[in-house]
Protein backbone atom coordinates (compact mmCIF):
# COMPACT_ATOMS: atom_id res chain seq x y z
CA UNK A 1 0.00 0.00 0.00
CA UNK A 2 1.25 3.29 -1.30
CA UNK A 3 0.58 5.85 1.76
CA UNK A 4 1.61 8.67 -0.85
CA UNK A 5 -1.43 7.97 -3.19
CA UNK A 6 -4.20 8.22 -0.07
CA UNK A 7 -5.67 10.90 1.99
CA UNK A 8 -4.53 10.88 5.77
CA UNK A 9 -7.18 10.32 6.66
CA UNK A 10 -7.96 7.60 4.76
CA UNK A 11 -4.65 6.01 5.92
CA UNK A 12 -5.85 5.80 9.26
CA UNK A 13 -9.09 4.05 8.10
CA UNK A 14 -7.21 1.41 6.35
CA UNK A 15 -4.75 0.97 8.95
CA UNK A 16 -7.80 -0.32 11.35
CA UNK A 17 -9.56 -1.52 8.71
CA UNK A 18 -6.82 -4.50 7.22
CA UNK A 19 -6.58 -5.79 10.50
CA UNK A 20 -10.28 -6.59 11.36
CA UNK A 21 -11.86 -9.74 10.91
CA UNK A 22 -14.02 -8.47 7.83
CA UNK A 23 -11.18 -7.93 6.14
CA UNK A 24 -11.09 -11.60 4.98
CA UNK A 25 -14.66 -11.30 4.94
CA UNK A 26 -14.33 -13.44 1.28
CA UNK A 27 -14.39 -16.69 3.72
CA UNK A 28 -17.69 -16.21 5.69
CA UNK A 29 -20.91 -17.02 4.49
CA UNK A 30 -22.98 -14.06 3.52
CA UNK A 31 -25.09 -14.15 6.91
CA UNK A 32 -21.57 -14.00 8.99
CA UNK A 33 -21.32 -11.05 6.65
CA UNK A 34 -23.92 -9.43 7.58
CA UNK A 35 -23.92 -10.25 11.02
CA UNK A 36 -19.86 -8.61 11.46
CA UNK A 37 -21.27 -5.95 9.34
CA UNK A 38 -23.60 -4.53 11.66
CA UNK A 39 -21.91 -5.45 14.73
CA UNK A 40 -19.12 -2.96 13.23
CA UNK A 41 -20.73 -0.07 11.89
CA UNK A 42 -23.47 0.47 13.52
CA UNK A 43 -26.18 3.16 11.69
CA UNK A 44 -25.80 7.06 12.29
CA UNK A 45 -28.74 8.42 12.23
CA UNK A 46 -27.42 12.12 11.55
CA UNK A 47 -28.09 14.96 10.36
CA UNK A 48 -31.06 16.03 11.18
CA UNK A 49 -33.78 15.93 8.38
CA UNK A 50 -37.23 17.49 9.26
CA UNK A 51 -39.01 14.21 7.53
CA UNK A 52 -38.29 10.68 7.95
CA UNK A 53 -40.45 8.28 7.29
CA UNK A 54 -40.65 4.37 6.10
CA UNK A 55 -42.48 4.01 2.74
CA UNK A 56 -44.06 1.07 0.76
CA UNK A 57 -43.96 0.52 -2.72
CA UNK A 58 -46.27 -2.07 -3.68
CA UNK A 59 -45.02 -3.87 -7.32
CA UNK A 60 -47.07 -6.80 -9.44
CA UNK A 61 -50.84 -5.10 -8.43
CA UNK A 62 -51.46 -9.33 -8.18
CA UNK A 63 -49.13 -10.43 -6.10
CA UNK A 64 -48.79 -7.31 -4.03
CA UNK A 65 -45.29 -7.85 -3.32
CA UNK A 66 -43.74 -4.98 -1.18
CA UNK A 67 -40.52 -3.30 -1.05
CA UNK A 68 -39.68 -1.38 1.96
CA UNK A 69 -38.17 1.91 1.43
CA UNK A 70 -37.63 5.24 3.26
CA UNK A 71 -38.36 8.63 2.81
CA UNK A 72 -36.20 11.55 3.60
CA UNK A 73 -38.16 15.49 3.28
CA UNK A 74 -35.62 18.06 4.37
CA UNK A 75 -38.37 20.85 3.98
CA UNK A 76 -41.71 19.08 3.84
CA UNK A 77 -44.53 21.87 2.33
CA UNK A 78 -42.05 22.54 -0.36
CA UNK A 79 -41.61 20.27 -4.08
CA UNK A 80 -37.94 19.00 -4.75
CA UNK A 81 -36.73 17.11 -6.45
CA UNK A 82 -36.57 13.49 -5.63
CA UNK A 83 -33.41 11.05 -6.00
CA UNK A 84 -34.31 6.96 -5.84
CA UNK A 85 -31.70 6.07 -3.66
CA UNK A 86 -29.64 2.31 -3.77
CA UNK A 87 -27.53 1.31 -1.21
CA UNK A 88 -24.09 -0.23 -1.88
CA UNK A 89 -23.49 -3.81 -0.36
CA UNK A 90 -22.05 -6.29 -3.04
CA UNK A 91 -25.94 -6.63 -4.15
CA UNK A 92 -25.36 -8.86 -0.60
CA UNK A 93 -25.75 -6.93 2.31
CA UNK A 94 -26.87 -3.37 3.44
CA UNK A 95 -30.11 -2.19 4.31
CA UNK A 96 -32.04 1.22 4.88
CA UNK A 97 -30.46 1.64 8.61
CA UNK A 98 -26.65 0.82 7.21
CA UNK A 99 -27.35 3.63 4.59
CA UNK A 100 -29.36 6.20 6.82
CA UNK A 101 -26.55 9.04 7.04
CA UNK A 102 -25.64 9.42 3.70
CA UNK A 103 -29.25 9.89 2.39
CA UNK A 104 -29.78 12.14 5.20
CA UNK A 105 -26.94 14.05 4.19
CA UNK A 106 -27.70 13.75 0.25
CA UNK A 107 -31.31 15.19 1.39
CA UNK A 108 -30.04 17.93 3.79
CA UNK A 109 -26.69 18.73 1.15
CA UNK A 110 -28.58 18.51 -1.88
CA UNK A 111 -31.93 20.42 -1.01
CA UNK A 112 -33.76 16.90 -2.46
CA UNK A 113 -36.10 14.69 -1.31
CA UNK A 114 -34.12 11.22 -1.29
CA UNK A 115 -36.27 7.61 -1.25
CA UNK A 116 -33.87 5.01 -0.23
CA UNK A 117 -35.16 1.39 -1.40
CA UNK A 118 -34.23 -2.21 0.13
CA UNK A 119 -34.01 -4.30 -2.78
CA UNK A 120 -33.94 -7.93 -2.47
CA UNK A 121 -30.35 -9.31 -1.40
CA UNK A 122 -27.90 -12.40 -2.74
CA UNK A 123 -27.94 -15.02 -2.45
CA UNK A 124 -31.04 -15.59 -1.01
CA UNK A 125 -32.23 -13.79 -4.07
CA UNK A 126 -30.22 -13.91 -7.19
CA UNK A 127 -29.67 -11.78 -10.28
CA UNK A 128 -31.50 -10.44 -12.12
CA UNK A 129 -33.49 -10.19 -8.55
CA UNK A 130 -32.03 -6.64 -7.40
CA UNK A 131 -32.15 -5.25 -11.07
CA UNK A 132 -35.99 -5.52 -11.09
CA UNK A 133 -36.70 -4.39 -7.83
CA UNK A 134 -34.71 -1.16 -8.69
CA UNK A 135 -37.02 -0.80 -11.75
CA UNK A 136 -39.79 -1.47 -10.12
CA UNK A 137 -39.20 1.10 -7.44
CA UNK A 138 -37.79 4.04 -10.45
CA UNK A 139 -41.11 3.38 -12.19
CA UNK A 140 -43.16 3.27 -8.99
CA UNK A 141 -41.42 7.03 -8.17
CA UNK A 142 -41.99 8.68 -11.17
CA UNK A 143 -45.62 7.86 -10.89
CA UNK A 144 -45.84 8.62 -7.20
CA UNK A 145 -43.64 11.44 -7.00
CA UNK A 146 -45.96 14.54 -5.56
CA UNK A 147 -47.40 12.50 -2.97
CA UNK A 148 -43.74 12.13 -1.69
CA UNK A 149 -43.82 15.98 -1.76
CA UNK A 150 -41.69 15.73 -4.90
CA UNK A 151 -42.20 16.88 -8.24
CA UNK A 152 -42.38 13.91 -11.18
CA UNK A 153 -40.50 15.61 -13.44
CA UNK A 154 -37.21 15.70 -11.61
CA UNK A 155 -36.87 12.38 -10.54
CA UNK A 156 -32.98 10.91 -10.56
CA UNK A 157 -31.12 7.94 -9.67
CA UNK A 158 -28.17 7.45 -7.19
CA UNK A 159 -26.14 4.76 -5.55
CA UNK A 160 -23.21 3.57 -4.77
CA UNK A 161 -21.05 0.57 -5.68
CA UNK A 162 -23.98 -2.14 -6.24
CA UNK A 163 -26.11 0.74 -5.65
CA UNK A 164 -24.64 2.37 -8.57
CA UNK A 165 -24.85 -0.78 -11.22
CA UNK A 166 -28.77 -0.64 -10.40
CA UNK A 167 -29.30 3.11 -11.06
CA UNK A 168 -27.30 2.29 -14.18
CA UNK A 169 -29.70 -0.51 -15.03
CA UNK A 170 -32.83 1.27 -14.22
CA UNK A 171 -32.37 4.62 -16.43
CA UNK A 172 -31.18 2.10 -18.82
CA UNK A 173 -34.43 -0.18 -18.41
CA UNK A 174 -37.05 2.59 -18.19
CA UNK A 175 -35.33 4.29 -21.43
CA UNK A 176 -36.62 1.62 -23.34
CA UNK A 177 -39.67 0.55 -21.74
CA UNK A 178 -40.81 4.31 -20.67
CA UNK A 179 -43.09 4.26 -17.01
CA UNK A 180 -45.66 6.54 -18.80
CA UNK A 181 -44.37 9.56 -16.67
CA UNK A 182 -41.31 11.73 -17.02
CA UNK A 183 -38.35 10.45 -18.22
CA UNK A 184 -35.27 10.24 -15.40
CA UNK A 185 -34.44 13.63 -15.53
CA UNK A 186 -30.01 12.47 -13.93
CA UNK A 187 -27.98 10.13 -12.64
CA UNK A 188 -25.76 9.75 -10.16
CA UNK A 189 -23.12 6.71 -10.17
CA UNK A 190 -20.94 6.63 -7.47
CA UNK A 191 -18.41 3.85 -8.08
CA UNK A 192 -20.78 1.94 -9.71
CA UNK A 193 -20.10 -2.04 -10.62
CA UNK A 194 -20.67 -2.07 -14.67
CA UNK A 195 -18.80 -4.84 -15.49
CA UNK A 196 -17.98 -8.56 -14.19
CA UNK A 197 -14.50 -8.46 -15.62
CA UNK A 198 -12.13 -8.79 -12.60
CA UNK A 199 -8.74 -8.59 -15.14
CA UNK A 200 -9.45 -5.09 -15.25
CA UNK A 201 -5.55 -2.99 -14.55
CA UNK A 202 -7.34 -1.68 -11.31
CA UNK A 203 -8.38 -4.64 -10.34
CA UNK A 204 -5.05 -5.52 -9.98
CA UNK A 205 -2.93 -2.60 -9.03
CA UNK A 206 -5.58 -2.05 -5.96
CA UNK A 207 -6.85 -5.41 -5.43
CA UNK A 208 -5.60 -6.04 -2.42
CA UNK A 209 -4.98 -4.03 0.71
CA UNK A 210 -7.86 -1.30 0.03
CA UNK A 211 -10.82 -1.99 1.63
CA UNK A 212 -12.67 -4.00 -1.64
CA UNK A 213 -10.67 -6.23 -2.70
CA UNK A 214 -10.31 -8.26 -6.44
CA UNK A 215 -11.35 -11.73 -3.87
CA UNK A 216 -14.25 -9.72 -2.53
CA UNK A 217 -15.87 -8.60 -6.21
CA UNK A 218 -15.50 -12.60 -7.11
CA UNK A 219 -17.28 -13.55 -3.85
CA UNK A 220 -19.97 -10.83 -4.40
CA UNK A 221 -20.51 -11.85 -7.68
CA UNK A 222 -20.59 -15.68 -6.73
CA UNK A 223 -23.45 -15.05 -4.85
CA UNK A 224 -25.06 -12.48 -7.04
CA UNK A 225 -24.70 -13.91 -10.30
CA UNK A 226 -22.72 -16.84 -10.49
CA UNK A 227 -23.16 -18.14 -14.25
CA UNK A 228 -21.74 -14.43 -15.10
CA UNK A 229 -18.96 -15.90 -17.26
CA UNK A 230 -18.80 -14.21 -20.28
CA UNK A 231 -22.06 -12.43 -19.84
CA UNK A 232 -23.17 -9.37 -21.18
CA UNK A 233 -27.02 -8.61 -19.87
CA UNK A 234 -27.08 -5.20 -19.28
CA UNK A 235 -29.10 -5.63 -16.36
CA UNK A 236 -25.80 -7.14 -14.47
CA UNK A 237 -23.93 -5.33 -16.80
CA UNK A 238 -24.64 -2.07 -18.18
CA UNK A 239 -21.52 -0.99 -19.68
CA UNK A 240 -22.33 -3.48 -22.43
CA UNK A 241 -25.81 -2.60 -23.38
CA UNK A 242 -26.21 -2.20 -27.00
CA UNK A 243 -26.25 1.67 -26.90
CA UNK A 244 -26.31 4.16 -24.15
CA UNK A 245 -27.84 7.08 -26.27
CA UNK A 246 -30.68 8.83 -24.94
CA UNK A 247 -30.07 8.13 -21.08
CA UNK A 248 -30.08 10.74 -18.56
CA UNK A 249 -26.95 13.11 -18.16
CA UNK A 250 -24.85 11.55 -15.00
CA UNK A 251 -22.20 12.80 -12.60
CA UNK A 252 -19.70 10.15 -11.95
CA UNK A 253 -17.99 10.09 -9.03
CA UNK A 254 -15.02 7.84 -9.12
CA UNK A 255 -12.96 6.71 -5.93
CA UNK A 256 -8.95 7.19 -7.00
CA UNK A 257 -7.84 4.00 -5.21
CA UNK A 258 -10.55 1.14 -6.54
CA UNK A 259 -10.64 -1.93 -7.99
CA UNK A 260 -13.91 -0.20 -9.83
CA UNK A 261 -12.26 2.77 -11.17
CA UNK A 262 -11.42 1.49 -14.54
CA UNK A 263 -14.79 0.57 -15.31
CA UNK A 264 -16.36 3.24 -13.61
CA UNK A 265 -14.49 5.75 -16.05
CA UNK A 266 -14.93 2.86 -18.80
CA UNK A 267 -18.83 3.82 -18.45
CA UNK A 268 -18.27 7.70 -18.60
CA UNK A 269 -16.60 6.91 -21.95
CA UNK A 270 -19.58 4.94 -23.22
CA UNK A 271 -22.34 7.67 -21.93
CA UNK A 272 -20.16 10.42 -23.51
CA UNK A 273 -19.71 8.66 -26.40
CA UNK A 274 -23.12 8.27 -26.72
CA UNK A 275 -24.05 12.05 -26.30
CA UNK A 276 -25.21 11.70 -23.35
CA UNK A 277 -23.93 14.55 -20.57
CA UNK A 278 -21.82 13.17 -18.24
CA UNK A 279 -19.43 14.71 -15.36
CA UNK A 280 -16.57 12.48 -13.90
CA UNK A 281 -15.23 13.68 -10.69
CA UNK A 282 -12.18 11.77 -9.79
CA UNK A 283 -12.24 11.52 -5.77
CA UNK A 284 -8.60 12.01 -5.05
CA UNK A 285 -6.87 9.71 -2.40
CA UNK A 286 -10.38 8.42 -1.58
CA UNK A 287 -10.83 4.33 -1.65
CA UNK A 288 -14.06 2.12 -2.56
CA UNK A 289 -16.68 3.18 0.01
CA UNK A 290 -15.80 6.42 0.96
CA UNK A 291 -19.13 8.00 0.91
CA UNK A 292 -19.99 6.01 4.39
CA UNK A 293 -16.48 7.37 6.20
CA UNK A 294 -18.07 11.20 6.12
CA UNK A 295 -19.02 11.22 9.60
CA UNK A 296 -15.39 10.53 10.74
CA UNK A 297 -13.50 12.28 7.77
CA UNK A 298 -13.87 16.03 6.28
CA UNK A 299 -12.04 14.97 3.15
CA UNK A 300 -14.50 11.84 2.70
CA UNK A 301 -17.74 14.00 3.29
CA UNK A 302 -16.28 16.83 1.20
CA UNK A 303 -15.54 14.66 -1.99
CA UNK A 304 -19.10 13.12 -1.28
CA UNK A 305 -20.55 16.65 -0.73
CA UNK A 306 -19.00 17.48 -4.00
CA UNK A 307 -20.80 14.76 -6.22
CA UNK A 308 -24.36 16.06 -4.53
CA UNK A 309 -24.09 19.21 -5.76
CA UNK A 310 -23.09 18.51 -9.14
CA UNK A 311 -26.71 16.13 -9.41
CA UNK A 312 -28.44 18.40 -7.79
CA UNK A 313 -28.12 21.11 -10.28
CA UNK A 314 -29.05 18.39 -12.67
CA UNK A 315 -31.88 18.15 -11.28
CA UNK A 316 -32.87 21.83 -10.79
CA UNK A 317 -31.74 22.46 -14.23
CA UNK A 318 -34.44 23.95 -17.13
CA UNK A 319 -34.65 21.46 -19.53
Amino acid sequence: MDPVSLHPEIVAVLEVMNDHPLARFEGMTPQQARDLLAETFPPVFEPPVARVEDVQIVVGEEAGRVIDARLYHPAPGETLPLVVFFHGGGWVWGNLDQTDANCRLMASVGNVAVLSVDYRLAPEHRFPAAADDAVAATRWALHHAAELGADPARVGVAGDSAGGNLSAVATLALRDDPAGTDPIKAQLLIYPAVDCDLDRPSMHTYGEGYLLERVHMAWFYDHYAPDRAGDRDPRLTPLFATSHAGLPPAVALIAEVDVLRDEGEAYVAALQAAGVPCDLILAEGMIHGFIGFWPGSAAARESYESGIHRFAALLSADD
